[in-house]
């Protein structure tokens, strides 16, 4: 499994949610946890998070924010 990207990449942790790993998303550069993926019971998948905010999104809402960041980047280019 692919856990290594450009920016970002994945780290298992210890931590169990509903019976799962948790997992962190960390800055490359920096080492800083930015998020972390745990399997959300209500939602039936695995979402991504920030604790602290009690942010959570799943893949659907993740692909509609990548759509419109490469709406912005399409009229930026322009």
């Amino acid at each position: 499994m692919k856990s290594k990207y450009k920016y970002i990449h994945f780290i298992e942790t210890d931590e169990l949610v509903n019976g799962r790993k948790v997992w962190e998303c960390k800055n490359n550069r920096t080492k800083a946890i930015l998020a972390k993926l745990f399997y959300y019971k209500q939602w039936k998948q695995y979402c991504f998070t920030q604790y602290e905010q009690g942010v959570i999104f799943n893949d659907g809402c993740l692909a509609d924010t990548i759509d419109f960041i490469k709406q912005l980047q399409a009229t930026q280019s322009s």
